[in-house]
């Protein structure tokens, strides 16, 4: 018997473009092919956002690489030349063919190893929910912070947090680090991208740059406001809006932010 199979990956760039490129070309991939199984490989602690193909069908990239998150950036790796980037494309070609003892007619579709991020159409990505293990967070009424490095964000962190039950997560790339309540945990590698996805749906409230986090408080519908230059995009219209309109965008003036925050929390029904 002869199989047909098709490989998306591997991916072993940052969150940001796993959300914006990876994810929805993946299932644009999966959706358009006719063949009897798809494999994907990614990080094997975001392996929940892959929940259509089966579980044995995601192989994940070495750990090693997913431990090192700020040596991630857009596709690439920091440590991962475009050579060794072809070894990892042959090593999950090998491990497919060790998961089936029959014949395979096998295609791979591999994103472009190079430093621009605009290789792939959005005519070429399929955006979907993101569904996640459900955990209780046992917390009300508390507003989420997801903030980059710059001192803006500490600013408007620091004013707010005597007003507000702020909690601050993220990931390794992402500000306020100190504060992190996920980056404490010795349990961050294994399931803090799921905890993330709790603690943000069963939030007040969302306050994000316009970034991959704006992007899953869209597709959470969450009440959310978010700065930065450019962010059209992330409005309720914008390609990654997908009709949110409990979200409120603003430039990066501080002294307009914070009274935005306000204005949003205490007017949310």
């Amino acid at each position: 018997m002869t199989k047909s199979v098709v490989v998306i990956g591997p991916y072993i760039g940052d969150l940001e473009q796993e959300l914006f490129t990876f994810r929805p070309y993946a299932r644009y991939i999966t959706s358009i092919v006719e063949v009897h199984e798809v494999y994907i490989s990614s990080h094997f602690n975001r392996s929940f956002m892959y929940d259509w193909v089966p579980e044995s069908n995601f192989i994940p990239v070495f750990e090693s690489l997913t431990r090192e998150e700020t040596k991630q950036h857009g596709y690439l790796h920091d440590d991962v030349t475009k050579m060794d980037y072809s070894q990892l494309i042959k090593h999950l070609k090998n491990k497919v063919k060790e998961m089936n003892s029959c014949t395979l007619e096998m295609e791979v579709y591999s994103p472009p190893y190079i430093k621009s991020t605009n290789t792939i159409s959005i005519y070429q990505k399929e955006f979907t929910p993101i569904h996640f293990p459900k955990a209780d967070i046992s917390k009300d009424d508390y507003m989420v912070f997801i903030v980059d490095k710059s001192k803006e964000a500490r600013e408007i962190y620091d004013t707010l947090r005597d007003s507000y039950d702020i909690i601050i997560i993220g990931n390794m790339t992402n500000g306020i680090e100190d504060e992190n309540v996920l980056l404490k945990s010795t349990d961050y590698f294994s399931s803090g991208y799921t905890t993330m996805m709790n603690y943000i749906n069963e939030a007040k409230m969302l306050v994000t740059n316009c970034s991959e986090w704006a992007v899953i408080g869209n597709m959470l519908g969450k009440n959310m406001v978010f700065w930065g230059n450019s962010c059209s995009q992330f409005k309720s219209t914008g390609v990654y809006g997908f009709n949110n309109k409990n979200s409120m965008s603003i430039d990066v003036n501080v002294s307009s932010i914070i009274p935005m925050i306000d204005y949003k929390y205490k007017n949310i029904e």
